[in-house]
């Protein structure tokens, strides 16, 4: 069964202040007294909530969907306090609403998913969910160009996160961390699927004006992807590869997983949206199946001649090669996300 990022929190031990969560993040002073601010009354949300499902438990009156509305409109009057809702954040506190109530109907009977260290737990996880997302948006606003992933100096951060690059990278461009891309650490909506990689993070982010070196090598990496898209030498080099055989079994499977992607799309939510999570998901197969290859020098190999491309590289590419819109390149992301390349399913017989 998956678990969610609820349930993922109680599976891991701790019990700390907020003052210290935050204070040994690399932020600023008002980026920790805007955390510590949201925390408190956050904390407070989720600690009324818990102590009305267990008295309505008590006399028998369990209404979740009531208690979940609640939730709902309380946390995004919290998030108004900070920033006003956009599509982002108005689906972020209707999930967690649901995913909080959700997991507490779950867990009912359980000491812990009704104590107040679940209750600040998930009110410091908030706390960066939004302000995370909130910065980014005014970085985006003020003009930056360029950002910076920053982990924290000690043993407690995770492998996937200390091996995210650490060299700036155009804002628009997306981190990758582990199977999950990110546009900054905790970025609930893209990384969604990937609850491990989310869960009481304490990564952070710098915002930085243009450096003509980083965007030199965006655009030289542009080039290559533009090239390498028309680039079929792989097709003939896996006809003569020796490990044919334990390729196909992974092309085979490639294929299947992508398949299963749908296309469809959903005219009430944003285009925008669901190309990324189309695209996203189609990535974390293609890197798996990198990953599966008994040749990683041949992997290499194709990293480079056909690197995977960042969501906006892949916009920009049907914008500008294929003429398309940009509404249109998103509904060409959403629809061509289960598809793969014939001409090497055709080599590899699959």
């Amino acid at each position: 069964m998956t678990r969610n990022i609820d349930e993922l929190n109680n599976l891991t031990t701790r019990a700390v202040e907020p003052e210290r969560y935050f204070g040994e993040m690399d932020l600023t002073e008002e980026q920790v007294d805007k955390r510590l601010k949201y925390t408190k009354k956050a904390n407070e949300l989720f600690d009324v909530i818990l102590i009305l499902l267990l008295t309505m438990r008590d006399n028998g009156t369990l209404d979740y969907l009531y208690a979940r509305d609640m939730l709902e409109g309380w946390i995004l009057s919290l998030i108004n306090e900070f920033t006003t809702p956009d599509d982002y954040l108005i689906d972020y506190a209707t999930d967690t609403a649901y995913n909080f109530i959700d997991t507490t109907k779950n867990h009912i009977d359980e000491a812990w998913y009704t104590s107040s260290d679940r209750a600040l737990y998930n009110a410091e996880n908030s706390a960066n969910d939004v302000l995370n997302y909130t910065e980014y948006i005014e970085a985006l606003r003020s003009g930056k160009t360029h950002k910076k992933w920053i982990t924290e100096p000690d043993n407690r951060v995770r492998k996937t996160h200390k091996e995210v690059t650490k060299k700036p990278i155009p804002i628009n461009e997306l981190f990758n961390v582990g199977f999950a891309l990110m546009r900054f650490p905790k970025d609930y909506d893209l990384a969604e699927a990937f609850p491990e990689e989310l869960i009481n993070c304490r990564c952070s982010i710098k915002y930085l004006p243009e450096d003509k070196k980083v965007e030199k090598n965006a655009e030289s990496k542009q080039n290559r992807l533009d090239n390498n898209m028309k680039n079929d030498s792989i097709i003939s080099r896996a006809k003569d590869d020796e490990n044919f055989e334990e390729n196909r079994i992974v092309r085979s499977e490639y294929k299947e997983e992508a398949e299963k992607i749908s296309s469809e799309i959903d005219e009430t939510k944003s285009l925008e949206m669901q190309a990324r999570a189309r695209f996203n998901e189609r990535n974390r197969i293609k890197i798996k199946a990198r990953d599966e290859m008994v040749d990683q020098k041949q992997r290499a190999e194709l990293d480079e001649e056909r690197p995977i491309p960042t969501f906006e590289e892949m916009v920009r590419h049907k914008m500008e090669d294929k003429g398309l819109s940009l509404e249109d390149a998103y509904r060409d992301i959403i629809r061509t996300a289960s598809k793969t390349n014939d001409s090497v399913n055709e080599v590899y017989g699959v």
